[in-house]
């Protein structure tokens, strides 16, 4: 949304591509469907939610052709995800609070390989990678942030 709202014409060469998972086909098509409580706006800027929601049934929506470039797909991590390759993963409040040590580690590697070198991994603010993942590094002065090394 912010994409094409706000930097899209400054980056006209640059393609994005949105991939979203979930192993929950019941938050899948919620985000699909893209309606939200105006409380769960309050901090998106006025004119980028004029520009980007509908209200529909006391809710703000997503425009339509603001969804349909994301590509939702029924996916548990631990059993099989997007080949890639990407340059930003969103990974927040799942890997690395929910999973098992051994599990967060096959995980995170298999993410790992699916990254450009330099692409960033996030997770969420009270979420850190375990020790010894060797294909990330802190992002200096971020939380919960990753670079993904050249190696």
């Amino acid at each position: 949304m912010l994409w094409r709202l706000r930097l899209q014409a400054a980056y006209p060469g640059l393609a994005l591509r949105v991939v979203a998972t979930d192993s929950d086909a019941e938050l899948l098509e919620r985000a699909r469907v893209g309606c939200y409580e105006s409380s769960s706006l309050k901090e998106l800027p006025a004119d980028l939610r004029a520009a980007a929601f509908e209200p529909r049934n006391g809710n703000f929506c997503v425009k339509r052709e603001l969804r349909n470039d994301i590509e939702f797909l029924p996916q548990d991590l631990r059993e099989k995800m997007p080949e890639g390759p990407f340059d930003l993963v969103l990974l927040r409040n799942v890997v690395a609070t929910y999973y098992a040590p051994d599990v967060q580690r096959e995980v995170i590697s298999r993410i790992a390989r699916r990254m450009q070198p330099g692409a960033a991994l996030v997770l969420g603010t009270h979420e850190t990678l375990l020790e010894g993942i060797e294909a990330f590094a802190a992002w200096p002065g971020a939380r919960a942030i990753y670079r993904k090394s050249s190696k």
